[in-house]
């Protein structure tokens, strides 16, 4: 509460001060106050069409790891043996793993119990096919026999590429962002 009264103190004042700058000013000088602020107004809205306002985000790629951890990794397709009578609709229900892989060619999802819907991962492990290329999101959750262990499933388009992978012992890298 006292953070939320400082912050307010801090911006209601600076304001007060101009506010009663500008009445005195036009009770004083009535023509010359109404002429500033317009040349006031005229500058400001020049500046932001003169200049291109872009938020200052870091891009993905850019943040590093906030940790790592040794993962038990294995694959996983949207078949209904593998998972439940939607295969292609994981934990995030609002995602379709087959509609998302068809429309931009590469599979992003991973299945986690311990780590939060939403959360950004990556791979340190060379000569898997690709896989410690990219960002993966945890978009969907493991049967809960493997809660309160560090195990993981990747998510692959067909059960060959999945058998293919097997198990594999990898470091998984965990960004701050969801």
């Amino acid at each position: 509460m006292k953070l939320y009264n400082i912050q307010k103190k801090h911006f209601i004042l600076p304001i007060t001060a101009v506010l009663v700058g500008l009445i005195t000013l036009t009770s004083v000088f009535p023509q010359a106050a109404q002429a500033r602020t317009a040349s006031l107004i005229e500058d400001f809205a020049s500046r932001l069409v003169e200049e291109e306002v872009k938020p200052q985000f870091p891009e993905t790629e850019d943040v590093p790891a906030s940790y790592e951890i040794w993962v038990l990794a294995t694959a996983y397709s949207s078949d209904v043996g593998q998972t439940d009578s939607t295969p292609c609709i994981p934990a995030m229900w609002t995602f379709n793993l087959c509609t998302y892989y068809k429309d931009y060619g590469h599979a992003d999802t991973i299945a986690a119990n311990f780590l939060p819907l939403g959360k950004k991962v990556s791979f340190e492990l060379k000569g898997t096919e690709g896989i410690g290329d990219h960002r993966y999101t945890v978009r969907d959750r493991m049967n809960r026999k493997y809660n309160g262990t560090r195990r993981i499933a990747v998510w692959m388009p067909t059960r060959a590429q999945a058998v293919m992978f097997g198990v594999k012992r990898m470091k998984m890298k965990v960004y701050p962002y969801r």
